[in-house]
């Protein structure tokens, strides 16, 4: 079975549990990675999400203050890099889940349309 939305391909879509300060690891490609860590902020109104290069080819997303238990999500989809001359998206819903600070996370991967020579 193959997905699409709106032209675009998805390759990966789930749920993850994680607590604070953990770190979610999508391996992507041989060269593409993204990392996710929940983190608490007093400092930080609101939540936001702070990207960070830490090396080529791996991007690390601070996810700040994400406590909602009635969720938090993306406006538009985080361009993540390319995956086999395609851009990746990642797109998001994060729950806050109580006073034990887990969190769930639900996310989309999605690659850029084919062009039509392809």
């Amino acid at each position: 079975m193959e997905i699409f939305i709106d032209g675009k391909e998805v390759i990966a879509s789930g749920a993850v549990i994680a607590y604070l300060n953990e770190l979610i690891e999508f391996k992507l490609g041989a060269n593409v990675e993204a990392n996710i860590k929940f983190i608490s902020d007093k400092d930080v109104i609101g939540s936001n999400v702070k990207a960070e290069l830490t090396q080529i080819g791996i991007i690390l997303l601070n996810f700040i203050n994400f406590d909602d238990p009635l969720g938090i999500s993306n406006g538009t989809p985080i361009p993540l890099g390319t995956l086999k001359g395609r851009r990746i998206y990642f797109e998001y819903v994060v729950y806050g889940l109580g006073q034990d600070k887990k969190k769930l996370l639900n996310y989309t991967l999605k690659l850029d349309k084919l062009k039509k020579d392809e």
